[in-house]
């Protein structure tokens, strides 16, 4: 949650990965004064986007800054002379110095305590070629809420800049008002129930991995890529079983470390929206909350019958999502059950936006070596391995993330390989044991 984040900042400063970078190629006739004003108009819109923090001992607070306060938030700079040219190699460099000033606004802190936790830098190649960069920090924001945020942004550039638009909906309830409520109802018999369903549901359950990890260890990446057919073949599979793609892949990463380490009683993290509340599915805040997946598969079930276990586990942590993992810790090491064991893998499937950025007049391309964008912020000093995909047109693709000092990559990449080809082998005969299929890989 937001004040985890906070603590991994204050110990570890300066980690890119509380950044949320997004890069834009922006090509037609842009209106950069409408731009800067319709993003100045959507921070002062949200209270979440005017929050900064202080530390008040061992605890951080929020610092509301009031809207009149905030400055001109986006800066321009100009790249090269600004003019337009034909030189193929005046472009590359130009270009070159693109991919490097994104690179660079991407591992760049946000300073937490001084308020829009966001940058956004416009950089200008010539009167019809511009790149956006928007930098926002995960503790105001998650991937839910970039969905509002370029919806808001593309609406309200386009009623600055003349075109026709709709008008933005009344300002949503205020964050710090759903924060007030949360720390209400954690207190209420609803939230004690769904703990106590928690610790049922979780006592008894082992680490996959043997060991401890340490704050800050390196990570490691590992690209993964399912082909457009395969999911394809995968969702008409999951619509067959009243299931989703994400239980699907989960199934098949479930399967996978069955095989690899050996364990049929199977915990994996995952990230969920927790915006079951009224009037929250228009706030730009940090809701997103991580919930354990546990589920025990063996080598004589089917992936069909795997698929079935698995989805039940992902409804039962849905109807449990609202209990902070924060409160959820406290009262598992009340119960003698480490927290940490259950945070070694983590699991993201990130659909696209609901609407991406769409100025009027504009082509605009997300560029740049993005990956983190919209992804949750993970448990960095617990979680061993994680897999974030994303949806794209092309098909699914990602990376495995792992800690170097704990997994060795050569065998985290045939673990990757595993994972496709058992779910390329599992769609075309779902009835076969998954230690039928495994073993078939292994030889």
């Amino acid at each position: 949650g937001q004040g985890q984040m906070l603590h991994i900042e204050r110990n570890l400063p300066g980690l890119p990965q509380l950044n949320l970078p997004f890069a834009f190629r922006l090509q037609g006739p842009l209106d950069s004064a409408a731009l800067a004003k319709a993003i100045d108009d959507v921070v002062r819109r949200h209270e979440s986007l005017r929050t900064a923090f202080a530390w008040n001992g061992d605890e951080p607070e929020s610092r509301i800054a009031a809207p009149r306060t905030l400055g001109r938030i986006m800066t321009v700079e100009t790249i090269g002379d600004g003019h337009f040219h034909n030189n193929k190699r005046r472009k590359a460099l130009e270009l070159r110095k693109i991919d490097l000033l994104i690179e660079q606004e991407a591992h760049t802190p946000i300073d937490t305590t001084r308020a829009p936790l966001l940058r956004a830098r416009l950089l200008r190649l010539h009167d019809d070629d511009h790149v956006l960069l928007l930098t926002l920090h995960h503790a105001v924001v998650d991937g839910w809420s970039i969905g509002v945020l370029f919806e808001e942004l593309s609406s309200r550039y386009a009623a600055l800049a003349g075109y026709p638009s709709a008008p933005l909906p009344s300002p949503p309830p205020a964050f710090s008002d759903v924060a007030r409520w949360q720390r209400w109802w954690c207190g209420t018999d609803a939230a004690r129930r769904q703990a106590s369903d928690w610790i049922l549901n979780l006592r008894g359950a082992a680490p996959l991995f043997d060991g401890e990890s340490s704050p800050g260890a390196s990570t490691e990446h590992h690209p993964v890529c399912l082909e457009r057919e395969l999911i394809a073949r995968l969702t008409a599979f999951a619509g067959q079983h009243n299931c989703t793609r994400f239980m699907c892949l989960l199934t098949g990463l479930k399967a996978m470390l069955l095989a690899r380490a050996g364990r049929t009683d199977i915990a994996v993290a995952t990230a969920m929206a927790n915006r079951a509340q009224p009037d929250t599915d228009r706030i730009i805040g940090p809701f997103e909350n991580t919930v354990i997946v546990r589920t025990t598969i063996t080598p004589d079930l089917s992936f069909a019958q795997a698929l079935l276990r698995v989805r039940q586990s992902v409804l039962e942590a849905h109807a449990r999502q609202e209990l902070p993992f924060n409160v959820l810790a406290d009262r598992l090491e009340q119960e003698g059950i480490d927290p940490a064991s259950l945070l070694q893998v983590y699991f993201t499937l990130q659909n696209p936006l609901r609407r991406p950025l769409d100025l009027p007049d504009l082509a605009t391309e997300s560029i740049g070596n993005v990956a983190r964008e919209g992804q949750p912020v993970l448990p960095i000093d617990q979680t061993w391995l994680s897999l974030m995909l994303k949806e794209r047109p092309t098909g699914i693709t990602g990376s495995c993330n792992y800690k170097r000092d704990l997994l060795e990559g050569r065998a985290v990449g045939e673990w990757m390989e595993d994972l496709v080809a058992l779910l390329t082998a599992a769609i075309a005969q779902p009835n076969a044991p998954l230690g039928r299929l495994l073993a078939r890989r292994a030889a």
